[in-house]
């Protein structure tokens, strides 16, 4: 799935998601290092974890009750520290909204991990949220389950400084920035492991992109489809757009329940060989406040375009990180 961003000078506009960035997400999709360079912002210790998004779509993520002894939480319990991160990363990328897709010509707005501390969240089971860590040294030892895939011949792309973890086909390119804000407006998407495949398919747009981001929607189904819908409008120019029927999803290792929604469009493609049509597949499970939504934004109806099946299989391995 690729955000269709196309080359040129920024336009507003979505992400396009596959053949073509901007025009349709399916024909394009925003790659990171095309046209949006990449804007790290400094990292801020001093703020509490909140996500960017306006305090009706994103409040702050409240942190559960510690469990256990103070800044030392028992390592089976990890999954509450999923994604915990993910609140902090807007406060590093607040008043950073890029306009994605502004015209197809433009990509995201990248920033590095903070190093503030994560967020608890609702997938964990309670436990105390641990600092978040820079890049790990050559010399630390990689989390167990961090390190083999539960998906057989993938590869684990590792959200650190959120706590989680999921599996993509090992040809696809995973992003080094950390996060990234796409969209525009006072409701943009803070997205975080990216792992793209299909870059520059057709003319500057990306088929495929994966990765994590939340929505302030309280029930999974509709975060999952207000995921889909926006994406749609962020990823492909003059899209149309409509979100299916949710489905139940749990994920690989029975952790996190909740529900799975594909969205379907289509735009014009913005350039010749991109898609006219795209999905995004959405697996939304329940945070304190809102739901965290594993995402896939996808052109299809091309060459090599990914299959709903395959889609849901990356979802469901999205999973907490183990403790370290």
């Amino acid at each position: 799935m690729a955000f269709g961003i196309g080359a040129g000078a920024p336009r507003p506009g979505p992400v396009a998601g596959s053949p073509s960035p901007g025009t349709n997400l399916p024909p394009q999709q925003p790659e990171f290092g095309h046209n949006l360079q990449p804007h790290p912002q400094p990292p801020t210790p001093q703020q509490p974890p909140s996500w960017s998004m306006p305090p009706a779509q994103h409040p702050p993520t409240a942190m559960l009750p510690v469990a256990g002894e103070p800044g030392s939480p028992p390592p089976r319990r990890r999954k509450a520290l999923l994604l915990g991160g993910i609140g902090m990363v807007l406060v590093v990328v607040a008043g950073v909204v890029v306009a994605v897709v502004a015209g197809r010509g433009s990509e995201p707005t990248a920033t590095a991990g903070s190093r503030t501390p994560s967020m608890v969240s609702a997938l964990t089971s309670g436990s105390a949220a641990p600092t978040t860590t820079s890049a790990p040294s050559k010399s630390a030892k990689p989390a167990p389950a961090a390190a083999s895939p539960v998906i057989p011949g993938y590869q684990v792309v590792q959200i650190l400084d959120r706590g989680a973890a999921y599996d993509a086909p090992a040809d696809w390119k995973v992003d080094p920035a950390g996060t990234a804000t796409w969209g525009t407006g006072s409701n943009p998407l803070v997205i975080a492991g990216l792992a793209q495949d299909g870059k520059n398919y057709c003319p500057s747009y990306t088929r495929t992109n994966a990765f994590l981001t939340m929505s302030g929607q309280a029930d999974p189904a509709a975060a999952a489809a207000d995921i889909g819908t926006r994406m749609a409008t962020f990823g492909w120019t003059n899209s149309v757009a409509k979100p299916g029927t949710a489905e139940p999803m749990v994920s690989l290792d029975g952790q996190l329940h909740g529900s799975f929604v594909e969205t379907t469009g289509s735009a014009p493609p913005p350039a010749p060989g991109c898609a006219t049509t795209f999905s995004i597949y959405a697996f939304a499970f329940p945070s304190e406040n809102g739901n965290f939504v594993m995402t896939i934004a996808a052109d299809t109806g091309v060459d090599k375009a990914l299959d709903k099946e395959t889609a849901k299989r990356i979802l469901s391995s999205i999973r907490p990180l183990p403790a370290r």
